[in-house]
């Protein structure tokens, strides 16, 4: 018998036990050093068992970072991802490369829930029907993995992961993920809504790629775990970029909150130039803050961003009392109109604030609502006090 001839008598053999041994794995990459890579990344490993050394990885969580307007259309949840297929033996030399965590989980799946979950990822990787509009927090890299096993295994992943709620939210994951990065800590605590604070079950904290790893070895399918040990292929080796405290933004805040009431409290004794230019200053700040809030509250499509506390501590309708930081400014008298305004402005958020341990819709971080607080303290104290009067005329008036 030919040589050739028994290579395919024994390919043919083989056959069905190469096609019993196929196999997916779900593949957590670590964050790297770029801050797009924070939160870390997800993909699905498909293993032909006839060439392992050359699988495919499937990956939901490309997009084109230099696209006009991108930051606008992030904000507005109007960006556009997709799912690719590459190589394997590329993939995790370009991860090995840039020193991140790359971390295999093994699935146990039968054929029948192989070939589903082939069937979609291929149908999720054709250009007509790649894309998809991007939500950090649920439809990701990792959140479409996690929906994918769960329709394999016939809702099994979210009866094990979707119903206790955890003490973690949104928030917490967010304040950890940007620790190192102070802009964007301050913003993700000024400009998110009351959404971002609710606890989240480990179904919803799965938007995080390593969460996700872990939380699926607590899933079984028909009494055997879903996932099998997992296998290290790197681990980093550069200490992390998100060691920094989640909470140096909030401690920022509730200072500057301090420092303003200080000067809330010496206002009254400053001359009228000082107490005018410093009112108007802190107006147009809040007026401008309040007006971007309001956009981004009524535009964008994310949860996250609406309904906002802050929004209703910082009023674009404050502006108009430029004009009373005008009439300070010349040394005139401040009417008593604005003086109630600001002191019912002052009532509701210190209100407010009293009441959000008590009131769902109150969630938020409070140190930018103290920080508001503060400030209208700081403008009641400026715009109401009484012009100074020169001692020459004091003493004149008394004669």
């Amino acid at each position: 018998m030919g040589r050739s001839l028994r290579l395919a008598l024994l390919l043919c053999l083989l056959a069905p036990a190469a096609a019993a041994q196929r196999r997916a794995e779900v593949v957590v990459i670590g964050p790297g050093d770029d801050v797009f890579s924070t939160y870390g990344h997800a993909a699905i490993l498909l293993v032909d068992p006839r060439v392992p050394r050359f699988g495919r990885l499937y990956n939901f969580g490309i997009t084109n970072f230099n696209r006009p307007n991108y930051i606008t259309d992030f904000l507005t949840g109007k960006v556009f991802f997709w799912g690719k297929s590459r190589s394997w033996l590329s993939a995790v030399k370009k991860w090995k490369k840039e020193d991140r965590t790359v971390t295999r989980y093994p699935l146990n799946l039968t054929e029948s829930q192989l070939d589903l979950l082939v069937s979609q990822i291929q149908h999720d990787v054709h250009p007509k029907f790649r894309d998809y509009v991007y939500d950090t927090f649920r439809e990701n890299c990792s959140t479409r993995i996690r929906d994918y096993l769960d329709t394999v295994t016939r809702g099994a992943v979210y009866r094990a992961l979707g119903k206790e709620k955890t003490t973690r939210s949104y928030h917490d994951e967010v304040r950890i993920a940007f620790s190192e990065e102070l802009l964007l800590q301050m913003l993700t605590e000024i400009v998110p809504g009351i959404e971002m604070d609710k606890l989240r079950t480990p179904w919803e904290l799965s938007f995080l790629p390593m969460y996700l790893g872990e939380a699926l070895r607590k899933v079984e399918v028909e009494g055997r775990p879903l996932t099998d040990t997992p296998i290290i292929e790197h681990t980093r080796v550069k200490e992390s970029h998100v060691d920094g405290s989640p909470y140096t933004a909030q401690a920022i805040l509730l200072g500057f909150a301090l420092l303003l009431s200080l000067l809330a409290w010496r206002a009254p004794r400053w001359g009228a130039r000082t107490r005018g230019l410093l009112s108007a200053g802190w107006i147009i700040f809040a007026a401008a803050l309040g007006g971007g809030l309001l956009f981004i509250h009524s535009w964008t499509a994310w949860p996250d961003m609406r309904e906002g506390f802050v929004m209703i501590a910082f009023l674009p309708l404050d502006a108009f009392l430029l004009i009373t930081a005008g009439r300070a400014l010349l040394g005139g008298r401040v009417g008593v109109t604005p003086q109630r305004y600001l002191k019912l402005r002052l009532g509701m958020v210190l209100l407010l604030l009293a009441l959000q341990p008590f009131v769902d819709l109150l969630r938020g971080s409070a140190p930018p609502r103290i920080v508001a607080a503060a400030g209208l303290f700081f403008l009641l104290r400026a715009l109401s006090a009484r012009p100074r009067v020169p001692v020459s005329t004091a003493m004149k008036a008394s004669r």
